[in-house]
């Protein structure tokens, strides 16, 4: 800990001001077609909220928190790209986000409520509103195929980040039956939502992600 009370970062570890291209690398390769330049700084919310393999099990109430971040990150980001986004399918997919995100978002408000679980603020969430903030900001700076480009490769990046949490984090620490059925039916959602992202991305790229 250093002498401002903060962990100090350990080697290799990444910055969330430095430029993210691990889990976003292989999507940004396959659109060197187009113009990616100013998207390539950007911090991708998901991926930069990386998971520390000694932090405790999330509760409940801590995953609820998380969901529910992740729905109104995804409803903010998909909500620009309809009014910035140029391509049809990419408008049509952001259209497509915000509708499904809101059912997401109203179904576990609904659980949450009736199982008596409120949502609890954690880094966890916490990191993914700040990151998703941040991508977002830099999203609005980006006008047509570049916007698209970016906003698409910001969607492969997220799905593929939230679907691994819920595999390896969310599902298994979840304790209430009817929270964690409604995981795992979030988690089908996201692995659609990844495949027609990947899929707008191949398009658009003439390659396969």
């Amino acid at each position: 800990m250093s002498d401002n009370g903060t962990r100090p970062f350990r080697p290799g570890e990444l910055r969330h001001t430095d430029c993210y291209f691990g889990l976003m690398n292989k999507t940004l390769s396959r659109l060197k077609p187009f113009t990616l330049l100013p998207f390539l700084c950007l911090v991708s919310g998901a991926a930069i909220a990386a998971e520390d393999s000694m932090s405790p099990a999330l509760d409940d109430a801590q995953i609820a928190k998380i969901l529910l971040t992740a729905n109104d990150a995804e409803i903010d980001a998909a909500q620009l790209a309809k009014k910035q986004g140029e391509a049809p399918a990419v408008k049509n997919f952001a259209e497509k986000m915000i509708s499904q995100h809101k059912m997401n978002r109203d179904e576990a408000k609904k659980i949450t409520k009736n199982a008596k679980i409120n949502p609890k603020k954690n880094s966890d969430a916490e990191a993914l509103e700040d990151n998703a903030e941040s991508t977002t900001a830099g999203l609005k700076k980006l006008k047509g195929a570049a916007f698209d480009n970016g906003y698409m490769a910001q969607q492969v990046s997220m799905h593929e980040e939230l679907l691994k949490k819920l595999d390896d984090q969310l599902i298994p620490a979840a304790q209430n039956a009817e929270f964690k059925a409604y995981l795992q039916k979030t988690r089908g959602h996201v692995a659609t939502h990844l495949e027609e992202a990947r899929a707008i991305v191949n398009a658009r790229s003439g390659a396969k992600l």
